[in-house]
């Protein structure tokens, strides 16, 4: 999990600094061969992000709203990416839970700024109402100074439903 974090901070931090960098990147030899470096960054980085098999969801603390997200992420919950970059926070999880919100507005550290991740289960709900059973891996990190939660989430549906059927 802490790859898959750093991979997505850097993810991000290229995002947000990739039109300023092209600016004061010198057309020199050295200079392309630094902006060759950076774009195959980009992409490995890129690859990793969206072909990831677990959702990823960045949520920016100061804004409380969501940041980034992989297509994965949208897919797990039934939405195109369009409409999952529209969706508002509190229609991820489902009501009575707000885990999420809660970290997400907490103040204080949830403990990862020093490594630690935290785990824990919630339910989630889909485009449609359903709900989606989940393990949420989450970190507080900060990318140029801001604070962002991010968030590894595997679908454990399957693994519940499977679960239900033996206790019957």
């Amino acid at each position: 999990m802490v790859s898959a974090a750093i991979a997505i901070a850097l993810l991000v931090l290229y995002r947000q600094q990739s039109a300023a960098s092209a600016k004061f990147v010198s057309k020199s030899e050295e200079g392309k061969r630094l902006e060759d470096a950076l774009h195959k960054s980009e992409e490995k980085y890129k690859i990793i992000f969206e072909e990831a098999s677990d959702g990823i969801i960045l949520f920016d603390k100061e804004k409380v709203a969501i940041a980034d997200f992989n297509p994965r992420m949208a897919d797990i919950l039934g939405y195109s990416t369009d409409d999952f970059q529209k969706l508002e926070i509190d229609k991820i999880e489902c009501p009575k839970r707000y885990n999420i919100i809660k970290l997400i507005k907490k103040d204080s550290k949830i403990g990862s700024f020093d490594g630690s991740p935290i785990h824990f289960k919630t339910k989630l709900s889909g485009k449609n109402g359903e709900k989606v059973d989940a393990f949420l891996t989450g970190r507080d990190i900060l990318i140029c100074e801001r604070k962002y939660l991010l968030l590894i989430c595997r679908d454990i549906s399957s693994d519940r439903q499977m679960e239900r059927k033996l206790h019957d």
